[in-house]
């Protein structure tokens, strides 16, 4: 049987599988080759490369990442992030015909609210950053996520 290493306990692999051994150590080289949607479902970031779209998708059957209360959890998280983001463009539109320190205060505020929640040590952190890369606005990435 083959094992899979993530971080701390094993997880056997069936002896027909068809890698050896799969190392999965660096949690952002997984990052790289994995994406999210608004429902919390996790896919190959790349699904035209053939080789990170199958590591893609033996990484996301062997650890069951798109087992049921995780994908309730990303999804939570998800609409928690566009809320916040969604505020902060409707105060930012408001600071447009009206400054305002305590609109500007609130902003600075949501924004490191979710700086916070990209920090790599928080749970789903690549959720939020999907979510705020999703978006499509360069200052908002580059506020958030870097």
């Amino acid at each position: 049987m083959a094992t899979v290493e993530f971080f701390a306990p094993s997880v056997k692999l069936p002896d027909n599988f068809p890698y050896s051994s799969i190392n999965f150590t660096n949690a952002l080289a997984c990052h790289a080759i994995l994406s999210f949607d608004d429902e919390g479902v996790i896919r190959p970031a790349d699904p035209d490369g053939a080789w990170n779209k199958e590591r893609a998708e033996v990484t996301i059957k062997v650890l069951n990442l798109n087992y049921g209360d995780l994908l309730s959890a990303r999804k939570a998280l998800w609409e928690q992030c566009n809320r916040k983001i969604n505020r902060v463009l409707n105060l930012m539109k408001e600071l447009q015909d009206r400054r305002s320190a305590t609109k500007q205060a609130q902003v600075e505020e949501i924004l490191i609210d979710l700086r916070n929640m990209v920090s790599q040590t928080e749970p789903f952190s690549a959720v939020v950053a999907t979510c705020v890369r999703s978006q499509g606005i360069s200052w908002l990435n580059k506020a958030v996520v870097g």
